[in-house]
């Protein structure tokens, strides 16, 4: 049986959360066990990371990393191109939350 979250897409971090009848508010950890991740992703040799793992290629100058782009998501002109490809950060924004999705489901033990 899967769950409903709320995904909170930052343009710095993101989080997802899931409501719990009575509890309240459970944010869910990722893969490294963090409640919050890097809204950083990297495409690399057909390769995609997201993540602390993208921050940290990010920080090291590879260039095949996109950070802040949800900043710019709705300006027509705007695109990073990254691996060869190009991207608008409507894409990277798709890509982030499908990996995010993927490492909620897989550390949490649930179908999101």
């Amino acid at each position: 049986m899967g769950i409903y979250v709320g995904i909170d897409l930052g343009t710095t971090y993101s989080a997802v959360a899931q409501f719990v009848n009575g509890k309240g508010v459970n944010v869910l950890r990722n893969d490294i066990g963090e409640k919050y991740t890097p809204s950083v992703v990297c495409i690399e040799d057909g390769r995609i990371t997201v993540g602390q793992e993208a921050k940290d290629e990010h920080a090291a100058g590879n260039t095949n990393t996109a950070a802040f782009y949800k900043s710019m998501m709705g300006e027509a002109d705007y695109s990073i191109y990254l691996d060869g490809g190009e991207y608008t950060p409507e894409d990277l924004s798709a890509i982030f939350l499908r990996e995010l999705k993927e490492k909620i489901e897989t550390e949490n033990g649930v179908t999101v």
